[in-house]
């Protein structure tokens, strides 16, 4: 039988987990595990599973009855097709070579009859360790959601800004109240069904949930951004609506205004010609990066940033902010106190090799607040 690789090159297996009875409409998700060796745990399925223990209690009985399919499904299987979604979470499997107890205890950390908060912690705890989850991009999930007002729901765009905010909440065991929605997976029947049981604003039954198809017009996933924004208009706006700045613009389907709130952006209900203007509420924005925002991680001297390129593109998003966080006190006449946040922006700019950004700042800071002592800094840096 072919045997898949893992992503370390090792002989990959893969676990079925259960994520509740049926009655609770919760499906099976799939995690890619490597045999002997936590490291080999892919961070896509293992941030998507912490993220579901985190509220779930498994059973003894659950455990037993999925491992017994496991048993039969892995025979010969090269293709596992997750129930209820409509694509594949996972392409292959391979199941000559997992021993027995291996993959099941010890890849993931935890033992399978008690994936509690406890077990859940464990496995963004190995990431992390591991350097399959590298610092910077844990504090990005961590300044978007402790950056978060109480309640808050916010729409994420794929795996580099969802992941890092789940890992935050379980390992932190901070900000339960604020949800994290992924807009790739609300394109998936069994999430959609997982967001409605842990109460967020959804009210289709699984009949209506079961019956939802892409449209020229929209996909699922918009569909459900209107039902969502629609139910909390409804209820007086109870909970707080947002998209991660990391969101794509065709993404954005709502007919809204949004506000930036640094990482993030509120969603208020606009007409006309307002819908789709941004605001900035500046004072928020300096709140958060004055004091609730960790930046140091974004010029980590010791992380490989070349071989990390995506997580250095999301590190541009505190050089964007703090840039126009810097060009609004300017415009404002309050240039000394612009002068720390241009300097982090040309300093994160410049790290992150976005030299001509680096330079079109320093040229405006320049002509509007003359050369003070940071700006002298920030000119020994770019010459060094």
């Amino acid at each position: 039988m072919r045997k898949a690789a893992g992503p370390h090159g090792e002989p990959a297996a893969y676990l079925y987990l259960p994520l509740g009875s049926q009655d609770r409409q919760r499906s099976i998700a799939v995690a890619e595990v490597i045999s002997r060796r936590p490291r080999g745990v892919h961070p896509n399925a293992a941030m998507l599973l912490t993220a579901l223990f985190n509220d779930l209690r498994i059973d003894e009985t659950e455990v037993a009855a999925v491992h017994r399919e496991e048993d039969a499904r892995l025979k010969g299987v090269e293709r596992v097709v997750h129930p209820g979604s409509d694509r594949d979470l996972v392409t292959e499997a391979a199941s000559g070579h997992r021993q027995e107890g291996d993959v099941r205890t010890h890849a993931l950390g935890f033992q399978p009859v008690d994936l509690s908060r406890v077990g859940s912690r464990k496995i963004p705890q190995t990431m992390i360790s591991s350097g399959d989850l590298p610092r910077p991009i844990v504090d990005f999930g961590r300044n978007i959601v402790a950056g978060a007002p109480e309640g808050a729901i916010i729409f994420t765009n794929g795996d580099n800004d969802t992941y890092p905010c789940w890992a935050y909440q379980v390992l932190a065991g901070e900000r339960p109240d604020v949800d994290i929605v992924n807009l790739s997976l609300l394109n998936t029947t069994w999430y959609i069904r997982h967001l409605r049981e842990r109460g967020l604003p959804i009210s289709l039954s699984d009949a209506e949930i079961k019956n939802l198809k892409h449209t020229h017009e929209r996909k699922v996933a918009d569909q459900l951004q209107a039902h969502i924004f629609n139910n909390l208009r409804q209820r007086g706006w109870n909970r707080p609506l947002y998209y991660a700045v990391t969101v794509y613009q065709g993404n954005k389907v709502l007919p809204c205004k949004t506000v930036l709130e640094g990482l993030i952006e509120r969603i208020v209900p606009a007409e006309g010609p307002l819908q789709g203007a941004q605001e900035q509420n500046w004072e928020r924005i300096r709140e958060l990066v004055d004091t609730v925002y960790a930046l140091g991680s974004a010029t980590d001297a010791y992380l490989n940033w070349e071989q990390e390129s995506a997580i250095a593109k999301l590190m541009t998003n505190y050089a964007a902010i703090l840039h126009r966080l810097g060009g609004w006190l300017l415009e404002n006449d309050r240039a000394a106190q612009a002068d720390p946040y241009l300097y982090d922006a040309v300093r994160i700019a410049t790290f992150h090799g976005y030299d001509d950004w680096a330079e079109s700042i320093m040229d405006v800071w320049k002509e509007v607040a003359g050369e003070s002592r940071l700006y002298h800094r920030a000119k020994q840096l770019r010459e060094n």
